[in-house]
Protein backbone atom coordinates (compact mmCIF):
# COMPACT_ATOMS: atom_id res chain seq x y z
CA UNK A 1 0.00 0.00 0.00
CA UNK A 2 0.89 3.49 -0.84
CA UNK A 3 1.80 5.98 2.01
CA UNK A 4 0.13 9.15 2.36
CA UNK A 5 2.78 11.32 1.05
CA UNK A 6 3.75 8.95 -1.92
CA UNK A 7 -0.64 9.26 -2.95
CA UNK A 8 0.20 12.61 -3.39
CA UNK A 9 2.75 13.08 -5.64
CA UNK A 10 1.87 9.49 -7.51
CA UNK A 11 0.90 9.78 -11.42
CA UNK A 12 -2.45 9.68 -12.41
CA UNK A 13 -1.37 5.86 -14.09
CA UNK A 14 0.26 5.73 -10.66
CA UNK A 15 -3.23 5.92 -8.51
CA UNK A 16 -5.37 3.95 -11.68
CA UNK A 17 -2.96 0.57 -10.99
CA UNK A 18 -3.16 1.22 -6.86
CA UNK A 19 -6.81 0.88 -7.32
CA UNK A 20 -7.00 -1.82 -10.12
CA UNK A 21 -4.57 -3.37 -7.68
CA UNK A 22 -6.66 -3.18 -4.25
CA UNK A 23 -9.84 -3.71 -6.75
CA UNK A 24 -8.73 -7.43 -7.70
CA UNK A 25 -7.78 -8.50 -3.78
CA UNK A 26 -11.34 -6.66 -3.08
CA UNK A 27 -9.68 -4.06 -0.80
CA UNK A 28 -12.69 -1.12 -1.24
CA UNK A 29 -11.47 1.11 1.19
CA UNK A 30 -7.81 1.11 -0.71
CA UNK A 31 -9.95 1.94 -3.88
CA UNK A 32 -11.65 4.23 -2.90
CA UNK A 33 -8.78 5.93 -1.15
CA UNK A 34 -6.65 5.65 -4.24
CA UNK A 35 -9.90 6.97 -6.50
CA UNK A 36 -10.30 9.63 -4.12
CA UNK A 37 -6.78 10.70 -4.88
CA UNK A 38 -7.59 10.55 -8.76
CA UNK A 39 -11.17 12.79 -7.84
CA UNK A 40 -8.83 15.22 -6.34
CA UNK A 41 -6.48 15.64 -9.38
CA UNK A 42 -9.36 16.50 -11.09
CA UNK A 43 -8.59 13.07 -13.24
CA UNK A 44 -11.93 11.94 -15.61
CA UNK A 45 -14.04 13.34 -12.88
CA UNK A 46 -17.28 11.60 -14.07
CA UNK A 47 -16.16 8.14 -14.35
CA UNK A 48 -13.65 8.32 -11.26
CA UNK A 49 -17.23 9.44 -8.87
CA UNK A 50 -18.81 6.12 -10.77
CA UNK A 51 -15.84 3.93 -9.72
CA UNK A 52 -15.91 5.69 -6.47
CA UNK A 53 -19.41 4.88 -5.44
CA UNK A 54 -19.00 1.27 -6.82
CA UNK A 55 -16.29 0.79 -4.32
CA UNK A 56 -18.83 2.77 -1.63
CA UNK A 57 -21.00 0.23 -2.43
CA UNK A 58 -19.40 -3.36 -2.42
CA UNK A 59 -18.10 -2.74 0.92
CA UNK A 60 -21.53 -1.65 2.21
CA UNK A 61 -21.11 2.58 2.39
CA UNK A 62 -24.66 3.09 1.26
CA UNK A 63 -25.02 6.59 1.50
CA UNK A 64 -21.59 7.61 0.47
CA UNK A 65 -22.48 5.65 -2.47
CA UNK A 66 -25.26 7.05 -3.14
CA UNK A 67 -23.82 10.21 -2.83
CA UNK A 68 -20.84 9.16 -5.35
CA UNK A 69 -23.29 8.26 -8.06
CA UNK A 70 -25.24 11.00 -8.11
CA UNK A 71 -21.73 13.17 -8.38
CA UNK A 72 -20.93 11.61 -11.26
CA UNK A 73 -24.64 12.02 -12.93
CA UNK A 74 -24.25 15.94 -11.79
CA UNK A 75 -21.37 16.01 -14.55
CA UNK A 76 -22.86 13.44 -16.98
CA UNK A 77 -26.52 13.35 -17.12
CA UNK A 78 -26.54 10.57 -19.81
CA UNK A 79 -23.64 8.27 -17.57
CA UNK A 80 -25.87 5.08 -17.99
CA UNK A 81 -23.82 3.17 -15.73
CA UNK A 82 -24.11 5.82 -12.63
CA UNK A 83 -28.20 5.58 -12.82
CA UNK A 84 -28.17 1.78 -13.31
CA UNK A 85 -26.08 1.26 -10.01
CA UNK A 86 -27.93 4.25 -8.10
CA UNK A 87 -31.21 2.00 -8.45
CA UNK A 88 -29.87 -1.29 -7.81
CA UNK A 89 -28.28 0.66 -4.56
CA UNK A 90 -31.95 2.37 -3.69
CA UNK A 91 -33.37 -0.70 -3.86
CA UNK A 92 -31.26 -2.42 -1.65
CA UNK A 93 -31.63 0.17 1.09
CA UNK A 94 -33.99 -1.18 3.90
CA UNK A 95 -35.65 1.69 4.66
CA UNK A 96 -36.43 2.97 1.29
CA UNK A 97 -39.80 4.32 0.24
CA UNK A 98 -41.85 3.45 -2.53
CA UNK A 99 -41.63 6.98 -3.50
CA UNK A 100 -37.85 7.05 -3.08
CA UNK A 101 -37.80 3.79 -5.32
CA UNK A 102 -40.16 5.55 -7.98
CA UNK A 103 -38.08 8.88 -8.28
CA UNK A 104 -35.12 7.15 -9.31
CA UNK A 105 -36.79 4.91 -11.76
CA UNK A 106 -39.03 8.56 -13.53
CA UNK A 107 -35.11 9.87 -13.26
CA UNK A 108 -34.17 7.25 -15.36
CA UNK A 109 -36.97 6.75 -17.54
CA UNK A 110 -36.27 10.58 -18.40
CA UNK A 111 -32.78 10.65 -19.06
CA UNK A 112 -32.70 7.19 -20.84
CA UNK A 113 -35.84 5.59 -22.27
CA UNK A 114 -38.17 8.58 -23.16
CA UNK A 115 -36.55 9.42 -26.38
CA UNK A 116 -36.27 5.90 -27.69
CA UNK A 117 -40.05 5.64 -26.73
CA UNK A 118 -41.02 8.77 -28.35
CA UNK A 119 -39.11 7.41 -31.53
CA UNK A 120 -40.52 4.10 -31.38
CA UNK A 121 -41.74 1.76 -34.59
CA UNK A 122 -44.97 0.71 -35.53
CA UNK A 123 -44.96 -3.52 -35.77
CA UNK A 124 -45.31 -5.85 -38.93
CA UNK A 125 -45.53 -8.90 -36.83
CA UNK A 126 -48.08 -11.87 -38.24
CA UNK A 127 -51.42 -11.94 -35.99
CA UNK A 128 -52.88 -15.19 -36.19
CA UNK A 129 -55.13 -17.66 -33.84
CA UNK A 130 -53.14 -20.68 -35.11
CA UNK A 131 -49.31 -18.45 -35.18
CA UNK A 132 -46.64 -20.23 -33.34
CA UNK A 133 -45.80 -17.19 -30.87
CA UNK A 134 -42.23 -15.89 -30.89
CA UNK A 135 -40.73 -15.33 -27.39
CA UNK A 136 -37.20 -13.56 -26.59
CA UNK A 137 -35.62 -13.59 -24.02
CA UNK A 138 -32.72 -10.90 -22.89
CA UNK A 139 -30.57 -11.59 -20.35
CA UNK A 140 -26.71 -11.02 -19.17
CA UNK A 141 -26.73 -13.65 -16.74
CA UNK A 142 -26.96 -17.46 -19.34
CA UNK A 143 -24.43 -18.34 -17.25
CA UNK A 144 -24.24 -20.57 -13.54
CA UNK A 145 -26.03 -17.57 -11.98
CA UNK A 146 -28.85 -16.63 -9.33
CA UNK A 147 -30.97 -15.19 -11.71
CA UNK A 148 -30.83 -17.74 -14.05
CA UNK A 149 -31.83 -21.21 -11.26
CA UNK A 150 -34.51 -18.68 -10.73
CA UNK A 151 -35.77 -18.29 -14.62
CA UNK A 152 -34.39 -21.51 -16.10
CA UNK A 153 -36.55 -24.04 -15.31
CA UNK A 154 -39.48 -21.84 -16.92
CA UNK A 155 -38.20 -20.56 -20.34
CA UNK A 156 -37.24 -24.15 -21.27
CA UNK A 157 -40.12 -25.58 -20.60
CA UNK A 158 -42.38 -24.41 -23.10
CA UNK A 159 -45.15 -25.74 -25.51
CA UNK A 160 -44.67 -26.20 -29.09
CA UNK A 161 -46.77 -23.57 -29.09
CA UNK A 162 -43.92 -21.38 -28.77
CA UNK A 163 -41.05 -20.65 -30.32
CA UNK A 164 -38.35 -19.26 -27.79
CA UNK A 165 -35.28 -17.19 -28.84
CA UNK A 166 -32.83 -16.46 -26.22
CA UNK A 167 -30.65 -13.26 -26.71
CA UNK A 168 -27.48 -13.44 -24.64
CA UNK A 169 -25.78 -9.89 -23.42
CA UNK A 170 -23.19 -11.42 -21.33
CA UNK A 171 -19.79 -11.52 -21.95
CA UNK A 172 -17.90 -13.94 -23.87
CA UNK A 173 -15.38 -14.03 -21.45
CA UNK A 174 -17.52 -14.99 -18.64
CA UNK A 175 -18.98 -18.29 -20.36
CA UNK A 176 -19.01 -21.30 -18.20
CA UNK A 177 -20.45 -24.47 -18.45
CA UNK A 178 -24.11 -24.06 -17.86
CA UNK A 179 -23.57 -21.18 -21.21
CA UNK A 180 -22.31 -23.81 -23.05
CA UNK A 181 -25.83 -26.17 -22.10
CA UNK A 182 -27.85 -22.68 -23.95
CA UNK A 183 -25.78 -23.05 -26.86
CA UNK A 184 -25.80 -26.66 -27.24
CA UNK A 185 -29.54 -26.86 -26.32
CA UNK A 186 -31.00 -23.63 -28.95
CA UNK A 187 -28.35 -23.16 -31.32
CA UNK A 188 -28.86 -20.16 -33.92
CA UNK A 189 -32.24 -19.14 -31.64
CA UNK A 190 -29.10 -18.43 -28.49
CA UNK A 191 -27.81 -15.16 -30.04
CA UNK A 192 -24.55 -13.67 -28.81
CA UNK A 193 -25.97 -10.03 -28.48
CA UNK A 194 -22.91 -8.56 -25.89
CA UNK A 195 -21.71 -5.89 -28.15
CA UNK A 196 -24.79 -4.74 -29.38
CA UNK A 197 -25.91 -1.21 -28.38
CA UNK A 198 -29.46 -0.73 -27.25
CA UNK A 199 -30.85 0.59 -30.82
CA UNK A 200 -29.33 -2.47 -32.66
CA UNK A 201 -31.11 -4.96 -30.38
CA UNK A 202 -33.90 -3.85 -30.53
CA UNK A 203 -34.16 -3.51 -34.32
CA UNK A 204 -32.98 -7.06 -34.56
CA UNK A 205 -35.76 -7.67 -32.27
CA UNK A 206 -38.24 -6.10 -34.73
CA UNK A 207 -36.71 -8.10 -37.82
CA UNK A 208 -37.14 -11.21 -35.70
CA UNK A 209 -40.66 -10.83 -35.20
CA UNK A 210 -40.57 -11.31 -31.84
CA UNK A 211 -44.12 -11.30 -30.29
CA UNK A 212 -43.14 -11.10 -26.61
CA UNK A 213 -40.25 -9.88 -25.52
CA UNK A 214 -39.00 -11.08 -21.42
CA UNK A 215 -36.47 -9.03 -19.50
CA UNK A 216 -34.64 -11.06 -17.21
CA UNK A 217 -32.55 -8.81 -15.99
CA UNK A 218 -33.51 -5.38 -14.47
CA UNK A 219 -31.20 -3.26 -13.42
CA UNK A 220 -28.53 -5.77 -12.98
CA UNK A 221 -25.36 -6.13 -15.08
CA UNK A 222 -25.67 -6.07 -18.38
CA UNK A 223 -29.14 -5.10 -18.65
CA UNK A 224 -30.38 -3.62 -21.93
CA UNK A 225 -33.77 -1.79 -20.72
CA UNK A 226 -33.16 0.74 -23.11
CA UNK A 227 -33.59 -1.44 -26.10
CA UNK A 228 -37.09 -2.21 -24.29
CA UNK A 229 -37.75 1.60 -24.76
CA UNK A 230 -37.76 1.42 -27.83
CA UNK A 231 -40.81 -1.12 -27.68
CA UNK A 232 -39.51 -3.71 -30.30
CA UNK A 233 -41.77 -6.21 -29.42
CA UNK A 234 -45.78 -5.77 -29.19
CA UNK A 235 -46.15 -7.18 -25.32
CA UNK A 236 -43.08 -6.64 -23.19
CA UNK A 237 -42.54 -8.51 -19.78
CA UNK A 238 -40.47 -8.29 -16.82
CA UNK A 239 -39.75 -11.12 -14.85
CA UNK A 240 -37.66 -13.52 -12.22
CA UNK A 241 -34.27 -11.62 -12.82
CA UNK A 242 -35.35 -8.65 -11.31
CA UNK A 243 -39.38 -8.05 -10.77
CA UNK A 244 -39.27 -4.68 -8.86
CA UNK A 245 -40.29 -3.11 -11.87
CA UNK A 246 -38.92 0.09 -14.20
CA UNK A 247 -41.59 3.05 -14.37
CA UNK A 248 -41.28 2.70 -17.85
CA UNK A 249 -44.68 2.75 -20.33
CA UNK A 250 -42.38 0.49 -22.60
CA UNK A 251 -43.08 -2.54 -20.41
CA UNK A 252 -46.74 -3.85 -19.95
CA UNK A 253 -46.40 -6.28 -17.99
CA UNK A 254 -44.35 -7.83 -14.57
CA UNK A 255 -44.82 -11.55 -13.29
CA UNK A 256 -45.11 -11.56 -9.40
CA UNK A 257 -46.81 -13.12 -6.70
CA UNK A 258 -48.15 -11.61 -3.91
CA UNK A 259 -45.30 -12.12 -1.73
CA UNK A 260 -42.91 -10.53 -3.78
CA UNK A 261 -44.78 -7.70 -4.73
CA UNK A 262 -47.33 -7.36 -2.06
CA UNK A 263 -50.38 -5.09 -2.28
CA UNK A 264 -48.85 -1.84 -1.21
CA UNK A 265 -45.99 -2.20 -3.48
CA UNK A 266 -48.31 -2.42 -6.81
CA UNK A 267 -50.47 1.21 -6.32
CA UNK A 268 -46.63 2.81 -7.21
CA UNK A 269 -45.75 0.44 -10.47
CA UNK A 270 -46.51 1.58 -13.91
CA UNK A 271 -46.74 -2.26 -15.21
CA UNK A 272 -49.73 -4.11 -14.60
CA UNK A 273 -49.17 -7.20 -11.93
CA UNK A 274 -49.86 -10.68 -13.39
CA UNK A 275 -49.51 -13.05 -10.41
CA UNK A 276 -47.91 -16.49 -11.28
CA UNK A 277 -49.12 -19.84 -8.55
CA UNK A 278 -45.29 -18.89 -7.38
CA UNK A 279 -43.08 -16.47 -9.09
CA UNK A 280 -39.62 -18.29 -7.75
CA UNK A 281 -38.89 -21.63 -9.05
CA UNK A 282 -35.69 -23.87 -8.46
CA UNK A 283 -33.03 -25.94 -10.72
CA UNK A 284 -30.05 -27.12 -9.00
Amino acid sequence: MLTAPQLLTATDDALVAEAEKHAASGQWTLVRGALEQLWARGFKRDMTALHIGDACMNYGAVQDAIRWFNKALDLNPKLYPAQEHLIFIVDSRADTTEAEATAVRHDWWRRFGADAYQHRQPFKNWAHPEKRLRVGYVSGDYYFHSAAIAFTPVVTCHTDQIEPVFYSTLEKSRYDYRTKLWMDRYGDHFIDASGWSASMLANTVRADGIDILVDLSGFTGNNRLIAFCHKPAPIQIQAWGYVLGTASPATDVIFADPIVCPPDVRDTMSERVVDLPSLLSYLP
